[in-house]
């Protein structure tokens, strides 16, 4: 699933509809293909590069260029990084006076295990990294302040050392990669959706300068166990904690005010979720039916003054009912003190009720090209349906989507519902989010046709 990159077979698309479109250039370089490790060119107004056997140098002054995805690419002739078409690239040296990564500069580089960043170099672009599974660890300089969309995506990254002034971390940074361990430092503000989902994480905490935990964020983290978040939060947003299977006991601080839809779905063994009394920590464990563990110093209880009292509790008895409720009886004892300058009364009531829990199935949503999920929007979260779907059946598991559900979700119309058909959804995902105006249907190659919407 990517956020900006072309699903396989876009080209064969556009030459079967007809569509008429400049062929990319590959920056400032011979773009005949050669098998030879070796080659030159600019990829920065001020900056060159030259590869060696498996080295590839980059040096100059200034910021590299910010390449284009294949798909935009595809549609309006623009530049594809260079780099893709040496397939043994194994080392990257990027000496002093370079700024930044350029967006897709890296992508695809599979072989490639060492990179050396100098200090000075302030970004790394968007997908920077993206599908490299070679990677295992990784440094980045002090002067490194942001790390865009999908910078690590699908890369074999295990072990990154994050510098303290860094402020932004964004939409999939991290998506699908090794990720075991990563430290957060106190620099941190900005935490961007999706940016640590479904990677190998064990434990994180999340610094005092982080306010919101983004939907998405930690989602299908299936080794996470521990998570600790500081009084700063005041959000957590939806899917935040979706389907991570190995978290027991979850902690919502103080601070938080929301939690999104679905934010502790499929979370399996969440076996308790603490925080105080009456905040919405309490009513999300309701929601989900798990134990809540109040974390309160104190009990809230009316003041009453009482001269004297027989109490009788009887256990809350819940049964779960179709169409009945049942009430029993209230029995009132009146209890009468006098003072020289008033009468006081005060009545001790035993309430027996019996609590009956309905359930109702909601009205199924209409479903729509690229809307899966049919709550009228095309984002991440359709993205993540059809994932839950593509590893059922990689597993051999059967659909149980109808199948308005399964047309909806085929965005790339092969048959089938796969990784191919998120990533497309995320591509269009990230190009409304810019501004974009196009139909998904438009945007991939489809043509003008109205969404019609169809119900599940």
């Amino acid at each position: 699933m990517k956020y900006n990159k072309i699903i396989a077979g876009a080209l064969s698309v556009a030459l079967i509809c007809g569509t008429s479109c400049a062929l990319p250039s590959e920056g400032n370089v011979d773009t005949t293909f050669t098998s030879n490790a070796s080659g030159s060119g600019t990829c920065g107004e001020k900056v060159t590069w030259t590869l060696k056997d498996d080295t590839l140098t980059i040096s100059g002054t200034g910021p590299m260029t910010d390449f284009d995805s294949e798909m935009e690419a595809l549609k309006s002739g623009g530049t594809k990084s260079p780099f893709k078409r040496y397939h043994e690239i194994e080392k990257i040296v990027i000496e002093e006076g370079v700024t930044t990564i350029g967006s897709r500069a890296f992508e695809d580089c599979k072989k490639l295990s060492e990179v050396t960043i100098p200090d000075g170099v302030i970004s790394i672009g968007d997908e920077a990294f993206c599908d490299c599974p070679s990677i295992s660890s990784l440094t980045l300089p002090d002067s490194v302040t942001s790390i865009g969309s999908c910078a690590f995506e699908n890369s074999g990254l295990q072990a990154i050392v994050l510098p303290d002034g860094l402020t932004s971390i964004g939409k999939g940074a991290f998506y699908l990669s090794a990720l075991e361990s990563i430290t957060l430092p106190d620099s941190v503000t900005s935490i961007d959706e999706a940016a640590f989902s479904s990677t190998s994480l064990t434990s994180i905490t999340i610094p005092d300068s982080v306010t919101r935990i983004s939907c998405d964020t930690f989602s299908y983290c299936s080794k996470l166990t521990s998570v600790t978040l500081p009084d700063s939060v005041t959000s957590i947003g939806e899917q935040a904690f979706l389907r991570c299977t190995s978290l027991t006991s979850f902690t919502v601080p103080s601070g938080v005010e929301s939690i999104g839809e679905r934010a502790f779905y499929g979370c399996l063994d969440l076996r308790e979720i603490r925080g105080y009394t009456g905040s919405c920590a309490e009513a999300c464990a309701k929601e989900y039916d798990i134990p809540f563990v109040a974390i309160d110093n104190t009990v809230s209880a009316p003041v009453t003054t009482i001269v004297s009292t027989t109490a009788t509790t009887k256990p809350t008895t819940t049964t779960t009912v179709s169409t009945t409720t049942t009430t029993a009886p209230i029995t009132t004892t009146t209890i009468s003190t006098k003072t020289a300058e008033s009468s006081t009364t005060t009545v001790a009531t035993t309430t027996v009720t019996e609590t009956t829990t309905v359930t109702t199935v909601p009205e199924k949503p209409d479903v729509s090209f690229g809307d899966p999920t049919g709550d009228g929007k095309i984002d991440a979260k359709d993205a993540s349906f059809v994932l839950v779907e593509y590893a059922k059946l990689s597993t051999g598991g059967e659909s149980e989507l109808s199948d308005a559900e399964k047309s909806a979700a085929d965005v790339n119309k092969d048959g089938k519902t796969d990784s191919k058909d998120a990533s497309s959804i995320l591509i269009y995902y990230a190009y409304v989010s810019t501004g974009g105006t196009d139909s998904i249907e438009s945007y991939l190659g489809y043509g003008e046709t109205p969404v019609t919407k169809t119900s599940k």
